[in-house]
């Protein structure tokens, strides 16, 4: 219902552009996010971003897995 959205299911409200920058943060080293809002570039807002979003989170916690071995 909101006009300014364009449709996107998340979008940067005022002061918010470094939301991303903080939910891509993994929360205590064992929370890991993933999806459209911690996408940053010119693929945020996208299931693109959403994607990419993914193999990154997917990337981290393997490398988080291998420094506790």
């Amino acid at each position: 219902q909101d006009p300014y959205s364009l449709g996107a299911y998340s979008y940067v409200r005022a002061f918010g552009s470094k939301g991303a920058e903080r939910l891509k943060s993994p929360f205590k080293k064992s929370l890991y996010l993933a999806g459209e809002a911690c996408s940053t570039g010119p693929s945020r807002g996208t299931v693109h971003g959403a994607y990419e979003s993914g193999e990154r989170a997917a990337r981290a916690v393997l490398k988080s897995l291998k420094s506790i071995q």
